[in-house]
């Protein structure tokens, strides 16, 4: 069973796509912010990561960055998520080694979709 970490800090949102994809059959665990997520990827090195940028103290490009430079988890996806347009952000995403860019809310079946590809090792499209 694939492994999903989701690092946001609206217990809202991490709930919602925690029982989303649990309901889809994966395995998920869920941390309130960049610290607490990334020793939860430590703990248990995830399959995909889905990550919040606007959060207090390491915002999420921070948490991409150290996650990519990690020897560890250098090789997982992480897919970056935004509820509000930013300019540069796409370009800043990939800078820091996302593979994705996905926007606040989701839409369910577009979600998983993207989600089986990133863990079948394929790309999802933008």
């Amino acid at each position: 069973m694939a492994h999903i970490l989701i690092i946001d800090d609206d217990p809202g949102v991490r709930g919602v796509l925690k029982a989303m994809l649990e309901r889809a059959g994966y395995d998920v665990a869920a941390g309130g912010g960049g610290v607490e997520g990334l020793k939860l990827a430590h703990a248990r090195r995830p399959d995909l990561v889905l990550l919040d940028i606007e959060m207090p103290g390491m915002n999420g490009f921070d948490v991409c960055s150290l996650i990519k430079t990690d020897t560890a988890l250098a090789s997982v996806p992480v897919v970056i998520m935004t509820g509000r347009p930013i300019a540069g952000v796409p370009a800043r995403a990939q800078a820091v080694g996302a593979v994705d860019l996905l926007a606040k809310p989701f839409e369910r079946d577009s979600l998983l979709r993207k989600v089986g590809a990133y863990l079948a090792g394929g790309v999802a499209g933008r």
